[in-house]
């Protein structure tokens, strides 16, 4: 059999990544079966430039050998995780979920397994948005989430584990507060015992706000020289409400002549801005794009930034004389 535990996106374009192999484990590894299920730690997922797939804890168990410290990520590298924790203030806008990690296996019945095929060919999903084992809540709102059971792992490698993976269902404002929090009696170990009162939560973190991140062609000393048809790419950490942002917002120059912009969004990556003018930009000529200072823009959340002197949102471009051969 063949188990596939995706994290699901929100946003497709994301893709997937698949953790494969549902059975649970012979040797019970750094596992604590004795007892109640104790939570030992809460993860969100914090990328950055050097681990796209970096975690960080929003809640350690405070004085428990149990809990992960130094953990290997699959590129190699190492990460302190516990014993300290912080809140977790920079989950990004697309993209995150959350882990609980357990002390010992669970009783699997807390997700649904949607299975296809037989035998040899049988391949099984894992689901939590029947079971409902937690709330997930950001804002005002109770989410809706889905997500899976990981019946492995350990505190030493990515992921840590045994855990419950929760993914939202919904898009989320850029700096929302969220929590996650376990119901009663909603999740038992394979004894039928129930996580206890003192572990439920709610674990806290947020969403990290929103940010301008850039140009596309990056701003130059020397202006690239970009296709004819091409358009210049304001980029930002979650998708925009197009509705907010207008042509007033950016100045236009045509070598040192204003004209008029034109914008749009992105189709497949719906945190960039596209900005051109009216018929697109001439072949042979130099343009310089800027959005002005104090110009806001929204996320499809309601979340807004304001476009600040220290963004230095200015790009310049020069515009190839001749269409590129095929």
């Amino acid at each position: 059999m063949f188990c596939n535990r995706a994290r699901g996106l929100f946003v497709a374009s994301l893709g997937l990544i698949a953790f494969t192999g549902c059975e649970e484990p012979e040797l019970k590894t750094n596992l604590r079966p004795e007892g109640p299920p104790e939570v030992l730690s809460v993860m969100v997922f914090t990328p950055s430039d050097d681990h796209a797939l970096l975690e960080s804890a929003t809640f350690c168990k405070a004085d428990d050998e149990k809990v992960p410290t130094l953990v290997g990520l699959p590129d190699g590298a190492l990460t302190t995780i516990c014993p300290s924790a912080g809140k977790v203030e920079t989950a990004p806008p697309i993209g995150w979920y959350v882990r609980i990690q357990f002390d010992e296996l669970l009783d699997p019945s807390v997700e649904d397994l949607t299975c296809m095929g037989e035998g040899s060919d049988l391949v099984c999903e894992g689901h939590l948005n029947m079971t409902l084992p937690v709330v997930l809540h950001c804002g005002t709102a109770d989410l809706g989430y889905d997500g899976y059971y990981v019946p492995n792992g350990n505190s030493f490698t990515w992921p840590v584990g045994p855990n419950l993976t929760i993914t939202p269902g919904a898009y989320v404002a850029a700096g929302s507060e969220c929590s996650v929090s376990i119901k009663a009696d909603a999740v038992k170990d394979k004894s039928g015992t129930a996580v206890p009162a003192g572990d439920l939560g709610p674990f806290t973190f947020k969403i990290a706000p929103m940010a301008f991140l850039g140009t596309d062609p990056p701003a130059a000393a020397e202006p690239p020289e970009v296709a004819l048809g091409s358009v210049v790419t304001f980029i930002f950490n979650a998708p925009i409400d197009i509705a907010s942002v207008t042509p007033d917002d950016f100045t236009v120059l045509q070598g040192t002549t204003p004209v008029p912009a034109t914008v749009a969004l992105n189709a497949d990556a719906q945190t960039n801005v596209e900005v051109t003018v009216a018929g697109g930009f001439l072949a042979g000529q130099t343009y310089t794009i800027t959005m002005n200072t104090g110009a806001e823009v929204a996320d499809i959340g309601g979340a807004t930034y304001a476009i600040t002197a220290a963004d230095n949102a200015t790009v310049t471009v020069k515009i190839a004389a001749t269409m590129p051969m095929p």
